[in-house]
């Protein structure tokens, strides 16, 4: 197995995957059947395979199987069985079976190697294996983006929904004796020059799609400001999240402690506080729809 030690399986697999090369008793050819696979899209509080399989007949695509599957019952049983996972195809799809009873009863074996973040391949056997890449919305064929709508419409959500989660860092704000001349030495030695009376936004592209502006905030605060409460710390870090609500919400069902509820600021974006178990407050911050960057 081996997977990037900065992604989880559930955020490696996440998105849309093409079918492009199988090997079967070791003969390696260009896979012809144009098959898709779609993790996690759907539904972010769920985790699904949804495979499409082209109809020759109308060149469109249709729903060759739904598989539900608990990723962290998966990836505990990468850990203990040295890369490999038991997978059953029968009995879950009629609901005959549950997903651990098909584990227990010995389901098919395989393995997920990835060569690059965008590259999977799947071993089923020694002799069987399929590999994958990754697509994005644009190299979607238009057959597909139709039948990806329908089902989305059958089972009731949103598949533009994004997946809750941290995206980087939006800001580290920190207490000060002096918020002037705190600025004017950093201005003066390190060029950092104030936006306004509350710090400096530094601008940024986002690595994945450069036309998206992204902002960091340094703000230093009065040494009095009750703004970190209830912590003690002499700093605040604020944490630039996609789907603020459903990643409240799974921090919630996680037991972590909720400061302030989702609220949106016009024009700021949405913002909720939390606490770390060292007692450190946290900033979660949706910027408001993202802009270019000129």
């Amino acid at each position: 197995m081996c997977l990037s030690e900065n992604l989880t399986l559930r955020e490696s697999l996440q998105g849309y995957w093409k079918r492009v090369e199988v090997n079967r008793s070791n003969v390696e050819y260009l896979d012809s059947d144009e098959v898709y696979t779609v993790y996690n899209i759907f539904n972010n509080s769920i985790n699904t395979f949804y495979s499409f399989r082209k109809n020759e007949f109308d060149k469109g695509y249709t729903l060759e199987n739904h598989l539900i599957s608990d990723i962290n019952y998966i990836y505990s049983g990468i850990k203990k069985n040295s890369g490999k996972v038991l997978l059953g195809f029968e009995g879950m799809l009629s609901g005959e079976k549950t997903w651990k009873e098909v584990v227990e009863s010995g389901g098919e074996v395989f393995s997920v190697r990835f060569s690059t973040k965008d590259r999977v391949t799947i071993f089923f056997s020694d002799d069987y294996s399929e590999t994958y890449i990754k697509l994005d919305d644009g190299n979607l064929p238009i057959h597909l983006k139709d039948v990806l709508k329908q089902t989305s419409n059958e089972i009731g959500v949103n598949m533009n929904k994004k997946e809750p989660k941290v995206l980087g860092i939006g800001g580290v704000f920190f207490k000060t004796e002096s918020i002037e001349k705190t600025q004017k030495w950093y201005q003066e030695n390190l060029g950092i020059v104030p936006t306004g009376p509350w710090g400096t936004i530094f601008q940024s592209r986002d690595i994945d799609n450069p036309d998206q502006k992204n902002s960091f905030v340094w703000s230093p605060h009065d040494q009095k400001t009750d703004y970190f409460n209830p912590s003690k710390k002499e700093f605040m870090i604020n944490y630039r999240v996609q789907n603020i609500e459903d990643f409240v919400k799974m921090l919630k069902e996680k037991g972590v402690t909720i400061l302030l509820e989702v609220t949106e600021y016009e024009g700021l974006g949405k913002f909720s506080h939390i606490l770390d178990p060292d007692g450190n407050k946290i900033e979660l911050w949706e910027p408001p729809k993202s802009t270019t960057v000129e």
